[in-house]
């Protein structure tokens, strides 16, 4: 969230957290590590909890003024929670402290209880409802229609200096890997439509040693996931001429991301020798001097060099 003037205009923000927990609001400084169960951290707001989530919602109302839609999400499988009870207490914590005005939602994967656990996305929103009584308010989750609206991501952030470095090839190399996930995705989504739009005529595995017969939709999808058999399947030639395409830019693109990796790695240096010293001194320069950059913990503490520790030797 860098450019101000298009956060003003924005009226629906989808906020991605990776993976949700505990974790996320706990201020670890002078708590210690929680060992109990989760629920009972968010019960009990162990560790400033409730500060940080209320922090959140400001941080949102001050950079997005006119937003009037938050969706929370995240990518992480909860198809065991505690017996598919569903969105978790520590999302119902963050959207119930939603400020007035903001309708919030929850969007989460949940698989379909199968054995290869197919996964959807499903989509909750905080209801509010009144009584008879001014004082007489209760709030609910209930699941909410599937988005059909496109999500815009916005161009990434230009960075400047070594901190720019490692965030420009980290973001950067994030998002190559989730296209190298989509593109296998797309490739079985237009295979099954392909046999089964307009026809019903079942179709084989085409895989050594496999007679697997699909004669229904989503049956091929289920098979291929875990298998990988779909990579025995050609596609019909304009068709795959459209993915070889979209494969010669993508080969373009992880070579560009290849090369900016090399690049920071090779001035970050190796563990241990003179040059990644100075490396970290004028990592931690900017650090302090950069207002982007600031926080209430010494730059020692700073998340981006932590990610770097933990990523790189």
């Amino acid at each position: 969230m860098y450019d101000m003037d298009f956060l003003t205009c924005v009226e629906r923000l989808c906020v991605d957290f990776g993976w949700m927990n505990k974790r996320t609001w706990i201020i670890e400084e002078g708590f210690g590590h929680w060992v109990g169960e989760e629920e009972d951290a968010i019960a009990t707001a162990y560790g400033g909890m409730n500060e940080r989530m209320q922090d959140f919602w400001r941080t949102v109302h001050q950079r997005v003024p006119q937003v009037k839609h938050v969706i929370l999400d995240d990518d992480q499988d909860r198809s065991d929670y505690h017996d598919g009870r569903l969105p978790p207490d520590v999302y119902k914590n963050v959207g119930q402290m939603c400020p007035l005005g903001i309708s919030a939602l929850v969007d989460l994967v949940q698989g379909d209880g199968s054995i290869n656990r197919r996964t959807n996305r499903v989509l909750w929103q905080l209801v509010t409802t009144k009584g008879d009584a001014s004082t007489d308010v209760s709030q609910e989750w209930k699941l909410y229609p599937s988005r059909s609206e496109p999500s815009i991501t916005p161009p990434n952030k230009i960075y400047r200096g070594p901190v720019g470095a490692f965030l420009d090839y980290f973001t950067r190399g994030n998002e190559v890997n989730r296209q190298k996930r989509a593109i296998r995705i797309h490739r079985i989504a237009v295979m099954e439509k392909l046999h089964f739009n307009g026809s019903q005529d079942p179709f084989s595995c085409e895989a050594p040693d496999c007679n697997v017969q699909f004669a229904q939709p989503e049956e091929y999808t289920t098979h291929v996931i875990p298998t990988i058999y779909d990579k025995y399947h050609a596609l019909p030639g304009p068709v795959e001429k459209l993915f070889a395409e979209n494969d010669e830019r993508f080969k373009r693109l992880s070579d560009i991301e290849s090369k900016r990796e090399q690049s920071f790695l090779e001035w970050w240096g190796e563990y241990g020798s003179e040059k990644r010293c100075m490396a970290e001194k004028e990592y931690v320069h900017q650090l302090e001097h950069y207002p982007y950059y600031a926080q209430d913990k010494p730059a020692l503490e700073h998340k981006t060099l932590k990610m770097i520790h933990a990523c790189i030797n």
